[in-house]
């Protein structure tokens, strides 16, 4: 009788097997994972984003929009940094001039702020806020346990970030 080497087609296919089940079993958990740590990340890179804003303010002695990407509500397709330009010219009009865009933020979190829609807000030259204090909750719908975020614009154009709890 001759030496077997390799596997055998039965034992192959109970390994596939075993292997699918490891996988469907610990995909999902993985995702919980992943979305617990996006959600402080997402919540820092935001608060990161508007002490970036009130530092080109200051710096450029110039008003700084912060609007959402997506034009509505959504913060969470990402936003962008703007200033504008003011021209002397009369004919033409003023300009607005891109510091910086921050991409959508990973997985599916709600990010939204029913002060702070469509139009953003606004940090004058001195880094205060221009418009009217306002919040923005940050959180996962599928999974509360990866932490929800309220953040919270103040008139000194600082933000507040506090953990809430998952509408």
């Amino acid at each position: 009788m001759k030496n077997q080497s390799g596997l055998t087609l039965v034992e192959l296919m109970v390994t596939t097997a075993i292997m699918a089940i490891i996988i469907t079993t610990a995909v999902p958990a993985f995702k919980g994972l992943f979305e617990s740590k996006s959600i402080p990340q997402i919540a820092s890179l935001f608060e990161k984003s508007i002490k970036l804003a009130r530092t080109e303010a200051i710096n450029r002695n110039t008003k700084i929009n912060i609007k959402p990407v997506s034009g509505s509500g959504d913060w969470a397709q990402g936003w962008y940094l703007e200033y504008i330009l003011v021209d002397d010219d009369d004919d033409t009009a003023d300009e607005p001039v891109l510091i910086r865009t921050f991409p959508a933020v990973p997985g599916n979190p709600s990010f939204t702020s029913e002060t702070f829609e469509g139009d953003g807000f606004t940090l004058r030259a001195n880094g205060q806020l221009d418009n009217a204090v306002g919040d923005f909750t940050l959180y996962s719908p599928t999974n509360c346990a990866a932490g929800s975020y309220t953040l919270s614009l103040l008139v000194s154009g600082s933000i507040k970030k506090a953990e809430s709890a998952c509408p």
